[in-house]
């Protein structure tokens, strides 16, 4: 088994730190099978939709996949409709944390305390933040998040559920989960702190929590409201910010600053960025939402509904946790 783990970790998982097998278990001959052919499935579809880069061919390929997705009765409530109206014009949209039954502080001293980090962006390793200070992002462990039931209790929010169930008229998935800090410096942006686009999946959304407080010079989120629609910077890869600032009016570019738990959900096909914190380090959950899932989420169930406490929220919205878990 240490010489599949071994040959998996290296040649047929995702380079970056992501939970699709736990490489501890044992897995019989034909989950291998169905893992492998998830793995090519997932990997055709990732490369099929980074075709569409445009933004309109892009909205019809959306539609034709929703077309063939799994439909839900649309609710006639005024507050998701807001959000969805809000989704549909600028690609964004904001809640406020004390209308959720979570404690995000708890969530907070949780992975505050998680030394293991994984530098994504760097050289693809492991480190422990208390002796190394030299990297610039540092990633907590998917399977902690994962873990953690009131992250769990976050993900299946019955609001941010309806709100996605409501904007594509479909059943949505959580496909992934990250949570990072981005460490002060004053070197040059890395990696995902220049604007582009996200290609996770053709129908998708991300709900981001600042779990530190985030001011000009702490690394807030900067999103171009209305960019997931308009025909510009069709070519995947990095944008320069004048470039960006000569295309959309200056009002359309907001810089995302707010105190502890402040939550909003994008399209992040739209442009965005995180600028490079200067004088405090920041914490950030970020959850994936998705119609047909992303290259990197698991390839089968990786955990049992009826091992966590919040099993019966878990069991009420099996279709969204499928991905995670066996039921």
């Amino acid at each position: 088994m240490n010489v599949i783990s071994k040959f998996l970790m290296k040649k047929i998982l995702s380079p970056q730190e992501h939970l699709e097998v736990i490489l501890q278990r044992r897995y019989n001959f034909f989950e291998l099978i169905i893992f492998a052919k998830k793995k090519i499935w997932r990997n055709f579809y990732n490369s099929f939709q980074r075709l569409f880069s445009k933004p309109s061919n892009r909205i019809f390929l959306q539609k034709i996949e929703i077309f063939f997705s799994k439909k839900v009765n649309i609710e006639n409530n005024s507050n998701i409709i807001n959000h969805c109206d809000n989704l549909k014009n600028d690609g964004i949209t904001f809640f406020n944390k004390d209308n959720f039954d979570i404690d995000f502080e708890k969530i907070y001293k949780s992975l505050e305390s998680e030394n293991k980090l994984y530098s994504a962006y760097e050289d693809n390793k492991f480190y422990d933040k208390n002796e190394n200070n030299s990297f610039k992002m540092g990633y907590i462990p998917t399977e902690r998040l994962i873990k953690n039931e009131e992250i769990l209790k976050l993900i299946n929010n019955e609001l941010i559920v309806s709100i996605l169930n409501n904007y594509f008229g479909a059943k949505v998935i959580f496909d992934n989960i990250w949570s990072w800090w981005s460490f002060k410096h004053d070197d040059n942006a890395l990696g995902p702190q220049n604007f582009h686009r996200d290609y996770n999946s053709i129908n998708f959304f991300k709900l981001f929590v600042y779990l530190s407080e985030v001011d000009e010079l702490s690394g807030p989120h900067v999103y171009v409201k209305g960019s997931h629609k308009k025909d510009v910077f069709n070519k995947i890869g990095r944008y320069q910010d004048k470039d960006v600032m000569n295309e959309f009016n200056e009002k359309n570019i907001i810089s995302i600053k707010g105190p502890k738990y402040t939550m909003f959900m994008a399209n992040t096909f739209g442009l965005h960025k995180g600028l490079p914190p200067r004088n405090n380090d920041r914490l950030l959950l970020c959850i994936l939402y998705s119609i047909n899932p992303s290259r990197a989420s698991p390839k089968l169930p990786l955990f049992d509904a009826s091992d966590f406490s919040v099993k019966n929220i878990l069991y009420k919205n099996k279709y969204l946790n499928k991905m995670y878990f066996k039921f």
